[in-house]
C-alpha cells in the first residue's frame, strides 16, 4: 500500500497553530473550517465517525491533498481511519504527536474553531481554507446503501463458532466482558479473509458511546466497523451482541447500525486494542 507523505510539523500557517490566526491562513473561509469540525472530536471528546474525511493541509494542492501534520499530532489518534493507516503501514505513529521542535498547538478543534470565529473576516469576499479538504482523495468514497457481501456474514459467523469454542475451551460460560477479544479476532479476520479494512470501536455506555440493549438501555461494549473493498459500502460487525438480547451475530450498513451503537472515544478504546494484542503476542511461544 502507498505510504501517505505528511510534513514534518504544522506549517507556518496551520490553524493548529496557537501563534496563527484566521488573518495567518490564505484565502480562510470560516464555513469551511466549520464543515472540518466531522474530521475530529466533538466537545465531549466523541467522533469522528468511520468514514469521516481527512483535515487535509491547506497548503495541499487540490487534487493531490495531504494530511494536516497539526491535525494528526493532536486529534489523529480519535480517527478511525488515520488508526487503520497506522496499522496498515501507511502512515508512521510518531505522526500522532508533534516533534520537540514543534510551535505550541491547540487542544483540540473546539479550541481551533473558537479562534477562528473570533478571527473571521467580515467582508464575505473569502472563499476557502485551500482544496476541498473534507472531500480528499484520503477520505472513504460516498458509500451507497445496498447490501453487503455475504463473505462478511460468514467469516463473522465463523468466527462467533471460533469464539464459542475457545472461551469453552477457556471454562467462560457465556459472552459477557468478552466483546473486546472477539473484535480484535473478527476484525482481524475480516481484513484477512473478506477483503475488509476494519477497525475495533466501542463506548463505556454511560457518557461515552456503547450498544443499546433490547430493553432500550446503552451499555458498555466493543465491536468492528469497517468497510468493504468490494463495495465500498461501511459496515458494522458484532459477534458478542446476544449478551444485550440480540441476535449472536450482528452485521449491518454503518448507517442503519447507528440507531444502536454509537462509538465513543477511540483513543481510550486504540489504547485498550493494543495493549490486549500486546498481551496475546507475548503469551505467544516463541
Amino acid at each position: 500500500m502507498q505510504e501517505i507523505k505528511i510534513p514534518k510539523q504544522a506549517c507556518s500557517s496551520c490553524p493548529w497553530r496557537k501563534d496563527r490566526s484566521a488573518h495567518d491562513i490564505p484565502n480562510f473561509s470560516l464555513e469551511m473550517a466549520e464543515n472540518l469540525a466531522g474530521t475530529c472530536p466533538d466537545v465531549h471528546g466523541m467522533g469522528p465517525d468511520f468514514g469521516a474525511g481527512w483535515f487535509a493541509c491547506h497548503q495541499s494542492r487540490e487534487g493531490a491533498e495531504f494530511p494536516c501534520a497539526g491535525w494528526l499530532a493532536v486529534a489523529g489518534h480519535a480517527h478511525p481511519g488515520v488508526r487503520l493507516a497506522i496499522h496498515q503501514g501507511r502512515l508512521a505513529r510518531r505522526v500522532l504527536s508533534a516533534p520537540a521542535d514543534s510551535p505550541e498547538l491547540h487542544d483540540s478543534y473546539v479550541e481551533v474553531l473558537a479562534k477562528l470565529r473570533g478571527a473571521s473576516p467580515l467582508d464575505g469576499n473569502a472563499t476557502q481554507v485551500g482544496p476541498n479538504h473534507s472531500s480528499s482523495p484520503l477520505a472513504d468514497k460516498p458509500m451507497a446503501l445496498h447490501g453487503l457481501p455475504a463473505r462478511i456474514d460468514e467469516v463473522a459467523m465463523q468466527m462467533r463458532a471460533v469464539f464459542e469454542k475457545v472461551l469453552t475451551i477457556s471454562g467462560v460460560d457465556g459472552v459477557a466482558g468478552s466483546c473486546l477479544h472477539a473484535s480484535v479476532l473478527l476484525s482481524q479476520s475480516l481484513d484477512r479473509f473478506a477483503n475488509c479494512e476494519t477497525v475495533v470501536r466501542g463506548g463505556d455506555g454511560l457518557n461515552d458511546g456503547g450498544a443499546l440493549d433490547v430493553a432500550g438501555l446503552w451499555r458498555g461494549h466493543y465491536w468492528v466497523e469497517g468497510v468493504s473493498n468490494d463495495t465500498e459500502q461501511p459496515f458494522l460487525a458484532d459477534i458478542t451482541a446476544d449478551q444485550f438480547g440480540w441476535p449472536a451475530v450482528v452485521v449491518l450498513p454503518l448507517l442503519s447500525a447507528r440507531l444502536r451503537y454509537r462509538a465513543g472515544n477511540d483513543s481510550v478504546v486504540g489504547q485498550a486494542v493494543d495493549d490486549l494484542v500486546a498481551t496475546l503476542e507475548a503469551q505467544m511461544p516463541r
